[in-house]
Parts: C-alpha cells; sequence; structure tokens
C-alpha cells in the first residue's frame, strides 16, 4: 500500500544518498530524510534494521528501539538543517510541518507521521519561521500554511488577517499558484474574481462559496423588495447560484450536492419542489460521505414521496444509523431520529 515502507525503498534512499554524499543535490537528501523519519516511526523496521538498511542479528527490545528510531530522527534533523541552510524549500516546510506537528510525507497518497511529538518539541514559531522562508522561495503549501499561521494565531501573539492576506496571496501568485491559497485571497479579499480563478484551478470549495454569494444576493434582492419572491434581479442570481452548485456537484464535491438536494426539497433558489431530484442529490452528497444528506435521507424514507416510493421505516433507521456512525456521534439530529425510530419499532 501507498503508506508502508519497504525494506527496498529504504535501501534504495540509502544507496541513493551515499552515491550523493559529495555533490549533496537537495531532492535527494530530502527523500532520504523523509525515509528515515517514515522509518523512525515504523515499528516493525525499528526493530530489525539499522539506518544503514542493514539486519539486526535479533529482534530489539523497546527500549532499544527507541535509541534506534532516535538515531535516524537526529540524522534527518541535522540533514534538514543543513538544507535548509542552502535555502532548501522543501526542507523549510518538512520543518515547519515537524515544528507544528502536522506532518503528511509523500505524494499523491501523503503519509502521516503518527507520533511527530517524538521527534522534536511543538513550536509554532519556528514553524512559521520555517513556513515563511519556505514560501519565500516558491513552496505554495508553505504559504498556505504561513497564512493560516497569520489567520488563526499559531506562532504569533494575535490574529493578523492583512498579514495572513499577504501569505496567501505569495501562494496563489506564480509561481506557486495555489487553488486553496487563490480561495483565501478570494474569501478574505470578497473578490469573485479569485474565487473564480481558484475554481478553475481545482477548488471546489471556491465554487461552493460562489454559489453561496449568489444566494445571498437573491436574497437581498428579495428583502429589498418586500420580500416578492420571484424579482427578476433574484431570479438570475438564484440562476447564478445553482450554475456553481451544479459545477462543484459534478466535480463530486458533498456540500454542493447537499445543498442541491436541499433546494430542491424544499423549492429554494427558484427551483420546484422536486422530491425525484432532490433524493437524488442526497443520495450522491452520501455517496461522497456527507452525513447530513444521509440523514435527510432518513427523512425521506421516514415519510416516502408521493409517486417515488413509499415510506420504510426499516431504510430510514439504516441512514440514520449510517449517519450518526459518519459524523461521529456528533450529529446530534440523527441520534435523536435513532432514539425516535427505536422507541417506534
Amino acid at each position: 500500500t501507498p503508506n508502508t515502507l519497504t525494506l527496498s525503498a529504504f535501501s534504495h534512499a540509502y544507496h541513493e544518498t551515499v552515491s550523493d554524499v559529495h555533490t549533496f543535490t537537495p531532492h535527494i537528501q530530502l527523500h532520504w530524510c523523509e525515509t528515515l523519519l517514515r522509518a523512525s516511526q515504523t515499528p516493525s523496521f525499528v526493530e530489525h534494521y539499522t539506518i544503514n538498511a542493514e539486519p539486526l542479528p535479533r529482534t530489539l527490545t523497546p527500549a532499544e528501539c527507541e535509541r534506534n528510531a532516535h538515531i535516524m530522527q537526529e540524522h534527518a534533523l541535522k540533514v534538514l538543517n543543513k538544507l535548509a541552510r542552502l535555502e532548501c524549500p522543501g526542507a523549510h516546510y518538512l520543518l515547519g510541518c515537524l515544528y507544528s506537528h502536522r506532518v503528511a510525507l509523500g505524494q499523491p497518497v501523503p503519509w502521516r507521521l503518527p507520533r511527530p511529538q517524538d521527534i522534536v518539541a511543538r513550536d509554532d514559531a519556528a514553524a512559521l519561521r520555517h513556513y515563511c522562508a519556505a514560501a519565500r522561495l516558491g513552496h505554495g503549501d508553505a504559504a498556505y500554511r504561513a497564512g493560516a499561521s497569520y489567520e488563526y494565531c499559531r506562532g504569533v501573539s494575535e490574529a493578523q488577517p492583512a498579514e495572513a492576506l499577504r501569505w496567501y496571496t505569495v501562494g496563489a501568485s506564480p509561481p506557486a499558484s495555489m487553488p486553496a491559497c487563490m480561495y483565501k485571497v478570494g474569501l478574505l479579499e470578497g473578490s469573485a474574481a479569485w474565487l473564480e480563478r481558484a475554481f478553475q484551478a481545482g477548488s471546489s470549495q471556491a465554487g461552493q462559496e460562489l454559489g453561496r454569494l449568489a444566494e445571498a444576493r437573491a436574497e437581498a434582492q428579495r428583502s429589498s423588495a418586500g420580500g416578492q419572491w420571484a424579482t427578476a434581479q433574484a431570479q438570475r442570481e438564484w440562476a447564478t447560484a445553482l450554475h456553481w452548485y451544479q459545477a462543484v456537484g459534478l466535480r463530486g464535491y458533498a456540500p454542493a450536492q447537499l445543498r442541491l438536494g436541499q433546494a430542491y426539497e424544499r423549492g429554494e433558489c427558484g427551483l420546484p419542489v422536486c422530491a425525484r431530484r432532490s433524493v437524488a442529490w442526497y443520495y450522491t452528497a452520501a455517496q461522497g460521505g456527507s452525513a447530513l444528506a444521509m440523514l435527510a435521507l432518513a427523512g425521506w424514507f421516514l415519510t416516502g414521496a408521493t409517486g417515488l416510493f413509499r415510506g420504510d421505516r426499516a431504510v430510514a433507521l439504516e441512514w440514520a444509523q449510517r449517519a450518526w456512525e459518519v459524523s461521529g456521534g456528533r450529529l446530534e439530529r440523527a441520534g435523536k431520529l435513532l432514539q425516535l425510530l427505536h422507541k417506534d419499532s
């Protein structure tokens, strides 16, 4: 699996690094550091192998495993700090991740270090310094984390929205051109242009936000018209909202699919009530993991839909149970519905 560190992969990284000792190529050395960190937190590896990929004569005791892991981690940190002094953006970023205790190694499927606290003590200020250094060198993920640090007060004494916007803008601009940063710039500046750029670059969140903004404008138009339901301007804004919800819904974005299900259920966004389309969008969102969509399906199956299907308490119970489990027991309405269904069964 992508998360499994094999001996052959470790051995390859080791021998590649040994061959590179005089050249000290940044991407080779950085890969070696990542490999060492993964190995240090893989029990089956530290029990049986040395930092040189050599098999040990016996399985190590827990105390010996701890020392073996520490050797790997110390060496990785030593190399990372040398790379950072050489202005390697990836090294600065990884150091920032380590100090913030939020580490994901590898692409395209990241492998999260289970215990970063065993490697370095958490230091959000140090993490921020490394994120900023990496961002200056064009690292998009680092720019995003630098912006988030200033926005959510990590490593600084108080939130600094202007500084957050500056770093998000760095990540949104070339060479990084990171969709998540474009989205944050769009949010903080209230800029539809940045949100559209983010959507075009792949951010479904940006499309959802564009839909939400259009829907809010439609409601404002309706209110200014004395609550009249179908003003021409409101209809245009609802059409815009639906355009964005459908665009990201077709991308597989569950929150947009959920919103479309709600709109067809309640007759919102200028749409007629349509049980068939509501259930279809809810089902699609539920397949994408939306607990709220699962709960909505439970409601539909509890009451039934005229001309579509009859009420079925067993199916309603199944969807309510799934909503409760997927939400980790945090969706209170799912819990209440489960109690009601169990009580009446």
